[in-house]
């Protein structure tokens, strides 16, 4: 394989459309659980980056719904002029966009009208979308067709009919993907015209890049055109990479060519391993000299390439990593992180069983020994099984916010001052106060009276911070006593915005635990 393909594919990836990150509503006006004296004149979202609004409408206590007509154009603020006076009560303001990445940013903002003691239920966090599973064909058809073409230049084909079977098998799997991805996305994002319409604006044009790549590169392996396949191929992957939100991290100078060369090499192991596996199987029909000769060349310079392959894609992956996980802090504590560690043990399995196959079986095959030889193709079918469960994860990956898309959603903390919110249980009083409203290093206390204003002697205060909608699962930090009836904590890093759900723990005694709950919304800092 020829440098200059990956340095090409490099390239056209810097010159495609810019990408940004995950959107994230950054505030709302009015904001959630706001009570307003009159009905508000219009409701306006701002995000991150430029979304494209599917859904927007408002429900009432009583049932009441009213949508939005309009159709906006892209952009990170939406502003809706209501079309009349809303009623006295609760109101519910749903939202749906579709961001720049591909993914569905969904959720609700709590208001009321000319009621001061109004009371906000909680909103259970949106379940989890289905996508995962057609970002996994995609991934699927694109990566092994891609890696069928590069390898088809860096290995040699005789067959070119089989050979285009193969391709044209990657290219359906990879359609259906297509297909259905647009379908579920347009409908967890509302469904109907105007969702549709989105999905085919933020995902058809990578889509179609990809398509068409490969299907080129099927034609240009069927005329013998090696070179002018493998950068279809190479085309294919930068399509692929404008559907997601890796290519589009900043700095998009050093994410976009990561991406690209760090898929390249993945690909052509990949298709390397069908090529040697599927070569092996099926030359017995052209006579045992030919089998050798050919099949010894093709593992010969396969495994020449194999460390070249590892290093870049090591690196590049690393890069990506490090990108992507924004802080430690934030990637330990997130989903993301827990995917990327699963994805991470399955590269792990797969480099010791290919250092196995290069130091323990390649050797011994290439110099004929049968048992070798079926060791090799089985080890092969198992590097295959773990490829098929590392694209199951990265399409897992494809689905979850990155912890980057909000250490770095915003570079300032829009409301500034501390927050305090109080709680009851049982004759007892507790304030948890926030130095900053802002996501980042905060200064936490607690502070604890009984209901006759005598402050509470407390042997131990720990909290149990979670983060419901962005899955990030409970954790305890334990506070110091600073005075009577006040426990606290200074620079205690909470890295991500969003509502957190904290809960009090108070120890009495040795038998005496007391709970109080509270809600802690934190804007990104």
């Amino acid at each position: 394989m020829r440098p200059r393909v990956l340095v090409l594919a490099a390239l056209l990836a810097l010159a495609a459309s810019p990408a940004f990150a995950h959107a994230i509503l950054l505030r709302s006006q009015p904001a959630d659980r706001t009570v307003l004296p009159v009905s508000p004149a219009t409701v306006t979202l701002s995000f991150n980056e430029p979304v494209q609004m599917t859904s927007l409408q408002l429900i009432g206590r009583e049932g009441t719904i009213i949508r939005a007509d309009e159709t906006w154009p892209l952009a990170p603020e939406v502003t809706w002029a209501l079309p009349g006076t809303l009623a006295n009560g609760g109101w519910l303001l749903s939202y749906s966009v579709i961001s720049t990445d591909s993914h569905i940013v969904s959720g609700s903002i709590r208001l009321a009208v000319g009621e001061s003691n109004a009371e906000f239920a909680e909103l259970e966090a949106a379940g989890d979308g289905l996508t995962e599973y057609p970002r996994f064909l995609l991934l699927l058809g694109t990566v092994l067709g891609a890696g069928l073409l590069l390898a088809n230049a860096a290995l040699g084909a005789r067959h070119r009919r089989t050979m285009a079977v193969l391709l044209m098998g990657s290219v359906i799997v990879a359609a259906a993907g297509s297909a259905w991805f647009i379908y579920l996305t347009a409908s967890e994002a509302g469904g109907g015209g105007a969702a549709l319409e989105a999905a085919l604006r933020i995902l058809g044009p990578g889509l179609a890049v990809v398509l068409a790549a490969l299907i080129a590169g099927v034609a240009s392996a069927l005329l013998g055109q090696r070179r002018v396949a493998a950068l279809c191929g190479a085309a294919a992957l930068v399509g692929l990479g404008l559907s997601g939100h890796v290519a589009g991290s900043p700095p998009e100078w050093l994410s976009r060519p990561a991406h690209v060369i760090h898929a390249a090499a993945a690909a052509l192991w990949l298709g390397s391993l069908v090529a040697l596996l599927w070569r092996r199987r099926a030359l017995p029909a052209v006579g045992a000299a030919s089998v050798a000769e050919d099949g010894r060349e093709k593992l010969s310079r396969f495994s020449r390439m194999a460390p070249w392959m590892l290093g870049v894609l090591v690196v590049a992956g690393a890069t990506m990593a490090v990108i992507q996980s924004g802080s430690l802090q934030a990637l330990l504590a997130s989903r993301y992180g827990l995917y990327l560690g699963i994805k991470l043990g399955l590269v792990v399995l797969l480099l010791v069983l290919a250092a196995y196959n290069r130091w323990r079986l390649t050797r011994p095959a290439l110099a004929g020994e049968a048992r070798a030889e079926t060791g090799l193709r089985r080890s092969i079918g198992a590097e295959l099984g773990l490829f098929a469960l590392i694209l199951g994860a990265t399409a897992l990956l494809g689905t979850t916010v990155p912890p980057r898309a909000y250490v770095g959603a915003a570079s300032a903390c829009p409301v500034e001052g501390p927050v305090a919110v109080s709680g009851r249980d049982i004759g007892l009083d507790v304030t948890l106060t926030m130095g900053s409203s802002c996501s980042g290093a905060n200064d936490i206390a607690v502070r604890m009276a009984w209901a006759d204003g005598r402050p509470l002697l407390a042997r131990e205060v720990r909290l149990r911070f979670s983060l419901p909608d962005l899955n990030v699962e409970p954790f305890d930090v334990y506070l110091d006593k600073t005075g009577e009836g006040t426990f606290a904590i200074s620079d205690y890093d909470l890295p991500l915005p969003g509502e957190w759900r904290v809960e009090s723990r108070i120890l009495l005694d040795e038998f005496t635990l007391r709970r109080v709950v509270f809600r802690v919304p934190l804007e990104a800092g």
